[in-house]
């Protein structure tokens, strides 16, 4: 049932594999969610409660049902992000049986810099999964890459040397204080070398220096070295988004006993979806999906099982 809604926000409350067969094929543009755990913790006294299952296969079973329904929703060019803890060989065996129905683009590990504390002969676990699946390979991404960090990796493209390479055809580049590009033809590329720490390009015209070569993409026939030296002006001092994102445990003030960081669930979001998106969670336990896609101003729908956490979803979305 419906347990609160308004313009942006649908709260239901009941069974995620029940709730996700109202909602409508190809109606829901990402969804970013995190399982329970398997017998590690308890949110009902229900015992078809997801997790409870005393088999890990039943487990894995009740969890591909519901994401069955998940890629039914799931618009054509949607992304699901599943965020797993590593216990076991469960992460690895859903992964197998979710590739039979979603296609893994990203296996990505979220590094917890600030752990929790782990009793026994154990290393203390710093890491878990997010799967990041699609429907099919025609799917969004947006905001595919990240500033820059550290210093040493910083550049500056108006100081570098860059040739661009099309059709086995060199060009030198020239970028100027406003930014503007000048391609000059050097001649046809021979060979690409390197001499101790210098990388040599020779032509059947010149032999030059240089720090960055721009070269035809295999896999696309549109390469114009123009607008893709343009795209890395574009993109100075910013690099593409690796797959081991390194985000801090946030303080749980939630009363809930896992919610997942709110810096997690923002990059989700951003890679996939542009605002006024719809977003589902359909284990929405503290609310954290639900919070932070309101705040860039998408929509959200979730679901969980205990009527306390939505609650605290209600609650922290409306303040």
């Amino acid at each position: 049932m419906i347990y609160y809604q308004d313009k942006k926000l649908t709260l239901y409350l009941g069974d995620s594999k029940k709730i996700l067969q109202q909602i409508p094929d190809n109606s829901i543009d990402t969804i970013i969610t995190s399982p329970p755990y398997f017998q590690l913790r308890k949110y009902t006294n229900s015992k078809k409660e997801i997790g409870q299952e005393q088999e890990e296969n039943l487990y894995i079973a009740n969890l591909l049902e519901v994401f069955l329904e998940c890629k039914r929703i799931l618009k054509d060019n949607g992304s699901i992000f599943i965020n797993i803890g590593n216990y076991g060989l469960i992460a690895e065996k859903l992964l197998i049986h979710l590739s039979n129905f979603l296609i893994l683009q990203n296996k990505i590990i979220w590094h917890k810099p600030n752990p929790m504390p782990q009793g026994g002969q154990k290393l203390t676990n710093a890491w878990e999964y997010i799967f990041h699946f699609t429907k099919s390979n025609d799917y969004k991404i947006y905001d595919l890459y990240e500033e820059i960090d550290n210093k040493r990796e910083k550049r500056n493209l108006k100081n570098k040397k860059i040739v661009a390479i099309d059709a086995g055809v060199a060009y030198i580049a020239r970028i100027k204080k406003n930014n503007d590009i000048t391609l000059k033809k050097i001649g046809r590329l021979i060979e690409t070398k390197r001499e101790g720490n210098k990388k040599i390009l020779i032509t059947d015209k010149k032999t030059i220096e240089y720090d960055i070569k721009i070269t035809r993409n295999k896999y696309n026939n549109k390469f114009n070295p123009l607008n893709t030296l343009k795209e890395l002006l574009n993109r100075e001092n910013k690099r593409k988004l690796r797959n081991v994102w390194s985000i801090p445990l946030q303080p749980n003030l939630s009363n809930h006993v896992a919610p997942f960081p709110e810096e997690l669930v923002k990059k989700c979001i951003l890679l996939t979806t542009k605002k006024g998106d719809v977003i589902l969670d359909p284990f929405i336990g503290s609310g954290t999906t639900a919070k932070v896609s309101l705040k860039l101003n998408r929509k959200c729908i979730g679901i969980d099982i205990n009527e306390n956490y939505l609650n605290i979803v209600k609650n922290r979305c409306l303040m």
